[in-house]
């Protein structure tokens, strides 16, 4: 199933996104989604998670292909990541992101969906599952799962630099 994924992301040009729309949390505090498809098709929906260091740009290539099988697919850049700002002073706690991406999709009225995760993604999807059951159908990570206990303090002190990676 991977190999005919990669296969079909070499072969297929990138999809546009339909819209990215952005939700504010706080000042200075916007989560972007960037949505593909229509939602109203009936089709289920991919929300996609990606790691501290991706954005909608790194599926750019997964994309069509799933929005040929019918699917609504949505990415999320959490708070620090992507499309979305990276205010100095807010909470980048992994369940602080799980509950701003809940709230996107409920905001978005999306219930139920295939949760593809990659790397730190994996750890807010596991959360949002734990938290928020009906929201996921199912999570397919990528490398996915990290800890915040997990990290050194090097690391730590590292992810204090992510508002400024771009």
């Amino acid at each position: 199933m991977i190999n005919l994924l990669m296969a079909l992301a070499v072969l297929v040009p990138p999809a546009k996104p339909d819209v990215i729309r952005r939700f504010t949390f706080a000042p200075g505090e916007v989560i972007a989604a960037t949505v593909f498809g229509d939602s109203v098709t009936g089709g289920s929906t991919v929300v996609i998670l990606p790691g501290l260091l991706g954005s909608s740009f790194g599926f750019r290539k997964i994309t069509p292909a799933l929005l040929e099988t019918g699917k609504h697919v949505v990415v999320v850049d959490v708070l620090g990541t992507g499309e979305s700002t990276r205010p100095s002073k807010a909470d980048y706690s992994l369940t602080a992101q799980m509950m701003r991406v809940a709230a996107v999709l409920d905001s978005m009225q999306i219930k139920k969906a295939v949760i593809l995760a990659n790397a730190l993604g994996g750890s807010v999807a596991y959360r949002l599952a734990w938290q928020r059951p009906d929201l996921v159908r199912s999570i397919v990570g990528i490398d996915a799962g990290a800890a915040e206990s997990a990290g050194t303090p090097g690391l730590r002190k590292a992810m204090g630099f992510a508002p400024l990676i771009r």
